[in-house]
């Protein structure tokens, strides 16, 4: 390695190529042109007697890993495996790839000048080139010189003019972000990789601004008429659709639909724009159609040559992504809908979850495919509708939100009657656009040409006729699943068993409420027979994921779409709002609310003197402010993190007993009348915290897991008495938003929330770098046809793919026995296609799917043996008194088991390393960047989140952030002594035993003729008694521990805390230097740069954070950039202006002398000494001052010597703060 701890690169000469590649080889294959062998030896025995810490030179190095690559080719080859496949006398030369020879140069084209009104400017790669030749020349010259020196500083020119063209950080005083290497070519956000390759500006696409449409279905994108004038699809003309592309034709690139291009034989013709001649052109297109061009082909052959380029219309199928495309549901196919009269890009509420967007502002990307393979691709893997499981953990991720679970809900419940007018419109309503046969358009209607009728209910009441909201729900689902087996499925609902007994306010002792019917939701055959549909029937397991399981894809797409229209009717025909009048308590509800909160002054007195012990004592409460502002000044910041955990947890629990009290009981208008808690309570918008913010009191306002922080005067705010122990004091805020919020709280409250968005702020960048890691490292691994995990090399990571085979895309029911079993009939008609199979293999279902996997799982096999027994032990108990449900035998359950085991096995060729890696980076930018850890410690604040995330897979530090450890506890074992165990495991800090820390400082002590400044320290102990309870500390242990842990602790803190300062742009170390100490220059220069693992330390975190960072905060770094580069050069320049030698010599000279003016203060002050006296102590301050100025010159002698010696590790350093 060379000098700067790069590969060395070689002397070499230019041979220039205009227009192919150029190379700078070494035609005499040295390691220094023109340098031999016996003159390189001779420098090298020189160069020994400098010092024993000398750099290596490329011939020492390059003569090492020779010998090594020799004597140990087989334990070389291990470490570069790369080299397995060379042959043996390319193997024996493995260590040349250490070694630059010659170097690559691009062409000329690729290095143009730029011209500008300064004048003509080279590119920067042949400035940096320029210098690599220069470098070269000059080396060749000094080689024919006997003086080594020379020699050795040209050939360190050499590498470091080659290091700045591949790396311009290696550079010495240039930070390399802006430079123009190699390397700064392909990295980071603006390189070729990212902004070129992996992410680049394409054809045939559109972006505008999203809008909401809820009469879409849900897997089509409604078109604006300005991209649909844009978007072209390459068609090729068959006897099928002559016709229509005549018509594109005829109407031009302006008139939707039409066509913009017409390709005939290759050539691709632009549509003119007079009409008449393109009616011309269109005739055309059929004209050879009764003639036969060729011997034995058919007239179809002559349309195979055209091509029209048409609009893109209704029933095409487009890619819709919207960035960041953190998982593979951000990038799915839709159908094209033209709308014309619109401006913006139409979609549906339910693909919101999935592509994480709102209608703020949002924009989204449109490709359109451009060949029938990408078409089919599209709609049969990355439809919409395909896409309702998530592939991270087989949730459903698509739903219906806000407006239409209100309008479900207001459709569904008990009292809902509709006339037969309104059923039959609703119903038709929502099914007819859905009807799955074809449709003929006229001019205002269209006819829909098919026998696929409505079948309509009797109405539930005979006089009057009225039918019921779940009889639509029952009329829609009949006509979804005509000609399949219906379904059963039972789910119980989000809103609350309060919600639904709300109008009774108080239970007699002892009596507890009963699940009202309306609770669960329960469809048997079709039929809606109780229950509500809420936001969890769009979720695992409801209504829609079962119609997903038994039906496929497309139906619970059309099914999504139906209840969407549906729902969307009915509100308009129902109407909802919310006023003032849902937010109010009632009057006697109120009241209660202004007892219990009058009561918080009590709770935080209690919390105060529950902090100071005492608990018991009647205190006034100046004493008590005097009292915790002695505690808190005298132990420090552990004793606020204490009386903030004692405030929290005494405030909490008056707020959880406010709003326990408060909601759903204490409301003036019950629920369902209450459109607030008609939101809340059912899942659409908002929850329980947004209403009792509203109607009742915000509670605590933590920042951190801690109260709001006081300041060096005692007080959180100033309009506050210093060390005020009431609790508003403290940020708790008893007012509510409907009642308004005072000054005060107002600001507490701006507090919380600025906390959040600064973790918001910060989190995006860091989860996206570690998503890019971890999709680079595992985007090669896949299932093969085994069911194994293996790389792209055919190496095996997991012998099964997740220890089962199993792919969470098809097993969300795999374990739901209750569910199969009553539809057992759909089931067995969804897996119709392995029927036939299973019989030609004695209807074992696994014995034909794969030879590899020959049983089920064990825990899937005891799960389902549990519950055969579990329901035939109950069939026994119900036998006289009614049915069984689930009358179905044990061979019966597990036939049907297995076949919907290898259902639900992975498919070959899944990339899984791709969707692990999208699986942890997407809910990682989701989640809240610090989360605050509080269980066990209350003076401790862990950070959790995407830090510890970034720990396990980024860091792997042997000693975790995080250290946590779960202990079961013997039986008989009470909770204190659980909580005494823990006690003792807890570590104890410097706060816990240490009262207080006094530093004093000597500002000049002599050392072994050093001069430096000394710090003392003073520890003052708590007694005995206030150490943390369990802990059996004695003083003994805490002074032993403290003489040598925290000593040697502190020492590692200071130095790695002077290593940082170094870093940092505005420090500069400034060293006794010799121009001519050529070989000790390489290593002081290198150390003022980071190494190469600091240096890639760096570029990481420069990456992960220039990521998502706005227009104003790249402005504050440039200019932050730029203040620290400025004050870079003036230091250079000052370093340079001025000899460090005479400055260290004239610094030690001027220095004060400690002991003569120990002497003139002593005169000073004490006047009443006798002259004698004054005399013995003048004299002997003089020969103190003497020897000191002579340990002094000996000293700056000792330095002169060290530097004629050219020994490096043994120089001055002074260290030079720039303000």
């Amino acid at each position: 390695q060379g000098t700067d701890g790069s590969a060395v690169r070689r002397k070499a000469i230019t041979d220039y190529n205009l227009e192919g590649d150029r190379h700078i080889s070494n035609p005499n294959g040295t390691g220094v042109s023109g340098l031999t062998d016996d003159r390189v030896k001779a420098s090298s025995n020189q160069t020994k007697d400098l010092s024993d810490d000398r750099p290596l030179l490329t011939t020492e190095v390059e003569s090492i890993l020779k010998d090594l690559w020799e004597k140990e080719a087989r334990f070389c080859m291990l470490l570069c495996d790369f080299q397995q496949n060379l042959c043996v006398s390319e193997k024996r030369r493995g260590y040349e790839m250490f070694f630059l020879k010659s170097m690559l140069v691009p062409p000329n084209r690729f290095r143009p000048s730029t011209s500008s009104s300064l004048g003509i400017m080279e590119h920067p790669q042949n400035v940096m080139l320029s210098k690599v030749q220069e470098a070269n020349l000059a080396l060749q010259h000094d080689s024919a010189h006997p003086n080594h020196m020379d020699v050795l500083t040209r050939w360190r020119d050499l590498q470091t003019s080659v290091n700045l063209f591949y790396d311009s950080s290696k550079g010495l005083g240039k930070s390399g972000k802006d430079g123009h290497g190699v390397r700064q070519l392909v990295d980071k956000k603006t390189g070729i990789v990212r902004q070129k390759i992996m992410g680049k500006r394409v054809n045939h696409s559109c972006r505008t601004v999203i809008s909401p449409d809820p009469f879409l279905a849900v897997n089509e994108i409604g078109i604006p008429p300005a991209a649909a004038l844009k978007l072209t699809y390459p068609e090729k003309v068959t006897p099928w659709n002559a016709k229509k592309l005549q018509g594109a034709i005829s109407n031009g690139s302006e008139i939707h639909p039409g066509a913009t291009h017409l390709k005939v034989n290759n050539q691709k013709y632009k549509l003119q724009d007079e009409r008449t001649k393109r009616r011309g052109i269109a005739k055309m297109l059929a004209a050879s159609r009764g003639s036969i061009s060729q011997p034995g082909k058919d007239p179809k052959c002559e349309f195979e040559s055209k091509v029209v380029y048409r609009h893109i219309q209704d029933g095409d199928i487009v890619l819709v992504n919207r960035q960041p495309t953190l998982h593979k549901p951000s990038m799915m196919a839709h159908v094209v809908r033209v709308l014309p009269g619109e401006k913006t890009i139409r979609m549906h509420y339910a693909n919101c979850s999935t592509y994480n967007a709102d209608f703020d502002g949002d924009e989204m990307n449109v490709h359109f495919p451009q060949d029938e393979i990408s078409r089919a691709e599209a709609i049969n893997i990355v439809d919409a509708n395909k896409q309702y499981i998530g592939p991270r953990s087989g949730e459903a991720v698509r739903g219906l939100i806000q407006d239409h679970i209100v309008g479900a809900v207001l459709l569904t419940k008990v009292d809902t009657f509709l006339s037969r007018e309104e059923y039959s419109q609703l119903v038709y309503g929502s099914c007819v656009s859905s009807s799955r046969g074809p449709c003929q358009s006229g001019k205002r209607v269209s006819i829909v040409k098919d026998d696929d009728t409505l079948e309509l209910l009797p109405p539930a009441f005979v006089k009057p006729e009225r039918w019921t909201g779940k009889q639509v729900i029952t009329t829609i689902l009949n006509h979804l699943t005509k000609g399949h087996p219906p379904f059963t499925v039972e789910m119980k609902g989000k809103i609350s068993v309060q919600y639904l007994t709300a109008k009774v306010r108080h239970v007699a002792e002892g009596e507890k409420l009963r699940d009202p019917e309306e609770l669960v939701l329960y469809i048997r055959h079709n039929e809606l027979l109780k229950g509500m549909i809420d936001k969890n029937q769009f979720g695992n397991h409801g209504i829609v994921h079962t119609v997903h399981e038994l039906y496929g894809a497309d139906t619970a797409g059309r099914l999504l779409s139906i209840f969407s229209r549906l729902f969307t009717l009915f509100l308009q025909f129902h109407g909802f709002t919310c006023g003032i009048d849902d937010l109010l308590l009632s009057q006697e509800s109120n009241n209660e609310r202004t007892d219990f909160l009058s009561r918080s002054e009590e709770h935080s007195e209690e919390a105060h003197k529950k902090f100071l012990c005492k608990k018991d004592v009647d205190t006034d409460r100046v004493e008590l402010q005097m009292n915790v502002e002695k505690v808190v000044r005298r132990i420090g910041e552990s004793a606020n993190v204490a009386l903030d955990k004692a405030m929290l947890s005494e405030l909490n629990g008056l707020t959880t007993k406010v709003n326990k009290n408060m909601f759903p009981y204490g409301l003036q208008k019950p629920f369902p009348k209450n459109c607030l808690t008609l939101m809340t309570a059912t899942g659409a918008k908002g929850g329980d915290v947004n209403m009792t913010q509203i109607s009742s009191l915000l509670g605590s306002q933590d920042l951190e897991g801690a109260r709001v922080p006081r300041m060096i005067s005692g007080k959180s705010l100033p309009c506050f008495p210093p060390w005020d122990s009431s609790s508003r004091a403290g940020g708790y805020v008893s007012d509510r938003f409907l009642t308004g919020l005072r000054p005060q709280e107002y600001y507490f409250h701006c507090m919380a929330g600025r906390n959040g968005l600064i973790d918001t702020a910060v989190k995006t960048s860091r989860s996206g770098y570690l998503q890019r890691c971890l999709i680079k490292s595992l985007e090669s691994l896949f299932v093969s046809y085994d069911h194994s995990v293996r790389n792209v090399d055919g190496s095996i990571i997991q012998f099964c793919y997740g220890e089962d085979g199993v792919d969470v895309h098809k097993s969300s029911f795999l374990k739901k026995f209750k569910e199969l079993a009553d539809n057992r009939k759909a089931v067995s008609d969804r897996l119709a296609g392995y029927k036939g199979e299973l019989e030609m293999y004695n209807g074992d279902p696994l014995s034909f799917k794969s030879k590899y996997i020959t049983k089920l799982p064990q825990g899937l096999t005891e799960s389902a043996t549990g519950f055969h027994k579990e329901n035939k032990c109950c069939c026994r108990k119900l036998k006289k008194k009614c049915r069984c449900r689930y009358n179905i035998n044990e061979e019966e359950l597990m036939k049907l088991l297995k076949v919907k085991y290898v259902a639900s096995l992975v498919d070959p060729g899944e990339a899984v390393g791709v969707i692990l890696a999208q699986s942890l980076g997407e809910p990682s930018t989701q989640m809240t960047l610090n989360t605050f850890h509080l269980a066990g410690r209350g003076d401790m604040n862990v950070t959790l989140g995407m830090p510890r995330i970034q720990e396990i897979l980024m860091k792997a530090s042997a000693n975790i952030g995080t250290p946590y450890m779960k202990c079961p506890v013997h039986k008989g074992k009470k909770r204190k002594d659980a909580a005494c165990l823990a006690e003792k495991l807890r570590g104890v800090t410097l706060a816990d035993v240490v009262e207080g820390i006094e530093v004093c400082t000597v500002p000049f002590h002599n050392s072994n003729g050093h001069i430096s400044s000394l710090y003392k320290l003073h520890l003052k102990l708590f007694s005995p008694d206030c150490y943390p309870p369990e802990s059996e500390l004695t003083v003994d242990e805490c002074q032993a521990s403290l003489r040598t842990v925290f000593v040697d602790a502190m020492e590692y803190a200071i130095e790695k805390h002077l290593n940082l300062l170094h870093k940092v742009s505005g420090i500069q170390e400034t060293r006794v230097k010799d121009t001519e100490s050529l070989p000790s220059e390489g290593p002081e220069e290198s150390e003022g740069r980071p190494t190469n693992g600091d240096e890639s330390d760096t570029s990481d975190g420069d990456d992960e954070n220039e990521d998502d960072l706005g227009a104003d905060a790249e402005k504050r770094k440039r200019q932050e950039n730029d203040e620290m580069e400025y004050e870079d050069d003036i230091e250079n320049e000052d370093g340079m202006n001025s000899d460090p030698d005479e400055e260290t010599k004239h610094e030690l000279d001027n220095e004060d002398d400690p002991a003569e003016s120990g002497v003139e203060s002593e005169e000073n002050d004490e006047g009443h000494l006798s002259d004698s006296s004054n005399k013995t102590a003048k004299l002997e301050g003089r020969l103190a001052a003497t020897k000191l100025k002579k340990e002094r010159n000996e000293t700056v002698e000792n330095l002169q010597e060290q530097k004629q010696a050219q020994i490096t590790q043994k120089r001055s350093k002074k260290l030079k703060l720039t303000v």
